[in-house]
């Protein structure tokens, strides 16, 4: 029986770098990419309700996998994308609203948050040779909006019922190994999500 597994934590705290070591790792498994507005051409007018459209998008496609028995690796959800809007102060508007409901009554399986300390966190935002996070200024202009942000995707989790465990990957200076949390994730998938 096939499996949804979406990966939740802030900007550039490993979750790709997880994802792509639990696709080699997993049988059977089905990595699908977060979507990403950076790379397009014409920046979309509301950017929170292309992000939500596009994870229905990908949520029906993991569907599919699911469905063929497919273990699916999803690199984050619409969980980031709510968090976001939530932690900038932003409306939801009325097509926004259809589409989380769609995201409501189709949840990821099991979701895995990447987690790690106030300290680490400022270190990576504040590091202006980071590319990826200077194209995104509210990262680190606005000092408290990682505060914000991990504080909302905690009530999301729990206000759509999303089963998830928490996994610290730092402590106040450096990552831990990946290998390591590979194997703590593996772990706790077989005891909380059995992958057969």
């Amino acid at each position: 029986m096939g499996k949804i597994i979406a990966t939740e934590g802030f900007w550039r705290i490993g979750k790709t770098s997880l994802c792509k070591r639990l696709d080699k790792r997993i049988k059977k498994a089905k990595f699908i990419y977060e979507p990403d507005h950076l790379k397009l051409k014409n920046r979309p007018g509301n950017v929170e309700y292309w992000y939500l459209k596009k994870w229905k998008e990908k949520m029906e496609l993991a569907k599919k996998y699911k469905e063929k028995g497919c273990i699916v690796i999803m690199e984050r959800s619409f969980v980031s994308t709510l968090s976001f809007s939530k932690a900038l102060g932003k409306k939801i508007t009325r097509p926004m609203k259809k589409l989380i409901k769609y995201h409501e009554e189709n949840v990821p399986d099991i979701m895995i948050i990447l987690e790690a300390p106030p300290l680490f966190l400022k270190r990576i935002i504040f590091n202006k040779t980071d590319k990826k996070i200077l194209k995104i200024p509210i990262l680190y202009k606005e000092k408290k909006f990682f505060i914000k942000y991990t504080k909302y995707l905690h009530k999301f989790v729990d206000d759509f019922k999303i089963e998830h465990f928490y996994v610290k990957v730092a402590n106040d200076s450096n990552f831990y190994p990946l290998s390591s949390i590979v194997d703590i994730v593996l772990k706790k998938l077989k005891e909380e999500a059995p992958l057969r």
